[in-house]
């Protein structure tokens, strides 16, 4: 099979930490025909590019969050993982601690003229209080007690809990994107770039709707299941094994458990977290129904290739 100039792109919306990477992997490194992939996967990447930076392109995998919906003209398929909320928070904090300590946060204080671009989308009074989100944010990380300060913390709570929830849900602007420079692009980030939608209720809304459109909505806890729905689609043969990439390299084999955290964190903690992840919860629960009708549907070889 190969892809073919009409056929429909592929869109596999990247949530982070929800084992998104070895199921890219997965689908890249397969004959399956579809391509050329788009090569970037990071909203800060498009910064300065042009609106429709997907034009031209049979595959597409990032961290774009609804992006794509937005500045594609033509219809697409799209994929995506979710995982248990509790483990998608704390893995993803967990990481932005890694990150922050190999990559300290510059403190360089915007430009007029950056200003100016995120109030447009934010709001000048919201965007004044998240300009002392950085120092604010690498102070509580520093101090090693982030995963019981950042739940009750709003700040916090918007660029680190429901993301699922917000990677689904929330609406982006293009042209705002465009209008960044490259040296501005640490600005070009999903939850930034939202953080003034604070109606997660309408959110949760648009994300189940966005899931019920999708060819696969696949679970970062049935990593091979998932990989063996969108094998099928894609008219591949299924994985012998789960793929596995982008784990933290100091995890024991006994911490690799997909409820790890769940299963370390202290009883309080877990409450206190999952209760700023209600959202979240709910999606994950609409998207486990929609997996199990897949998976359903592939045991009685009812799929078929898309392409």
């Amino acid at each position: 099979m190969r892809f073919l100039r009409g056929q429909k792109p592929l869109y596999f919306l990247h949530i982070p930490k929800t084992g998104g990477t070895s199921f890219a992997h997965f689908l890249a490194h397969q004959k399956s025909g579809i391509g050329p992939w788009f090569p970037k996967h990071q909203l800060s990447d498009l910064a300065g590019g042009p609106t429709n930076p997907f034009k031209g392109y049979g595959g597409i995998h990032g961290h774009f969050g609804t992006l794509p919906y937005a500045v594609i003209k033509r219809p697409f398929h799209s994929i995506t993982l979710l995982r248990e909320p509790l483990e998608q928070t704390v893995s993803y904090l967990h990481f932005t601690k890694r990150i922050k300590d190999q990559h300290p946060t510059p403190q360089t204080p915007p430009s007029a003229a950056l200003k100016k671009k995120i109030s447009a989308v934010l709001g000048a009074e919201t965007f004044e209080k998240v300009l002392a989100w950085p120092k604010e944010n690498d102070q509580v990380f520093q101090e090693g007690n982030y995963l019981e300060a950042l739940p009750d913390n709003p700040l916090f709570n918007t660029f680190y809990f429901n993301q699922q929830t917000r990677y689904l849900g929330a609406t982006l602007d293009a042209s705002v994107l465009a209008a960044l420079t490259p040296e501005e692009a640490v600005f070009a980030d999903l939850t930034l770039l939202t953080f003034a939608q604070q109606d997660l209720d309408l959110m949760l809304s648009r994300a189940k709707k966005r899931l019920e459109q999708m060819v696969v909505v696949g679970l970062a806890e049935q990593m091979q299941v998932s990989c063996s729905i969108a094998a099928a689609y894609l008219a591949l043969p299924a994985p012998e094994e789960t793929p596995a990439l982008n784990y933290d390299p100091q995890r024991t084999a006994q911490q690799r458990s997909v409820y790890h955290h769940q299963e370390s964190l202290p009883p309080h903690l877990s409450a206190n977290i999952r209760r700023r992840l209600s959202h979240d919860l709910e999606l994950y629960a609409y998207g486990k129904k929609l997996f199990a009708t897949q998976e359903e549907a592939l045991r009685k070889g009812q799929l078929k290739p898309l392409y």
